[in-house]
């Protein structure tokens, strides 16, 4: 199907404090007062360097294959989580999101020169930016499939929810991700760094207990610093 491209504005991606937080430090860190304002200097920065955009195309399941995957209308057979299938999708929606390479390079310049900590600061932005996109891009599918009368099921996507990194080329062939500039390889690593890719469910049957909740609720890496025990707040 036909890939939609849309722009963003980063400031209008929410973005608190905390968050920048908790990806400089972990889930626990919590700024000293002498670093708050460099932290906030980063946001700041971040939100000026970011160019958020996203593309996504959704693919008719033409069958769902009980312990494989979705058959899609083009005959490809995408692997998917049992809760997913136990959905039913009718939709499948592949999409990329990404922040653009300009944040990632002054980041690295930061943190290879004399200023490691405003890097980390500026790289931590970065991702709480990226975060706050992705979120952005499921509330608009959400939107897109109500529209379908349908509902959005559980995301997943390469290097996460058990799906290898190297799945990532199979999103990518069902998205035109060149309209926003990012690429993928062979081994699944995208370009620009701040950019990631999801699978995401359209399906007649209204949202189950479990299926909305944070990202990292549903993370089979428990050990992650950065996890946190329940959905951030605003």
């Amino acid at each position: 199907m036909e890939t939609v491209s849309l722009a963003v504005e980063a400031r209008e991606l929410p973005t608190p404090l905390h968050q920048v937080e908790r990806y400089a430090g972990g889930a626990g860190y919590r700024l000293p007062d002498g670093l708050r304002e460099q932290a906030e200097a980063a946001l700041s920065r971040a939100q000026e360097l970011a160019q958020p955009r996203l593309v996504h195309a959704a693919h008719p399941v033409a069958a769902v294959v009980a312990g494989r995957g979705l058959e899609l209308a083009d005959g490809e057979l995408v692997r998917a989580p049992d809760r997913v299938l136990e959905s039913r999708p009718t939709f499948l929606v592949a999409a990329v999101c990404t922040l653009g390479a300009a944040l990632d390079q002054e980041a690295k310049v930061l943190s290879q020169g004399r200023n490691a900590v405003a890097g980390l600061f500026l790289d931590a932005a970065g991702v709480a930016l990226m975060e706050a996109l992705v979120q952005h891009c499921r509330q608009i599918l959400r939107q897109a499939a109500g529209q379908r009368g349908l509902h959005c099921g559980c995301s997943f996507g390469p290097g996460v929810v058990g799906m290898p990194l190297e799945a990532g080329p199979q999103l990518f062939d069902h998205v035109d991700a060149d309209l926003i500039g990012v690429s993928c390889d062979s081994r699944g690593i995208m370009r620009p760094l701040k950019s990631t890719a999801i699978w995401l469910p359209w399906t007649t049957e209204p949202p189950r207990p479990g299926e909305q909740f944070y990202k990292c609720q549903t993370c089979q890496l428990t050990s992650c610093q950065y996890r946190l025990a329940s959905p951030p707040s605003a």
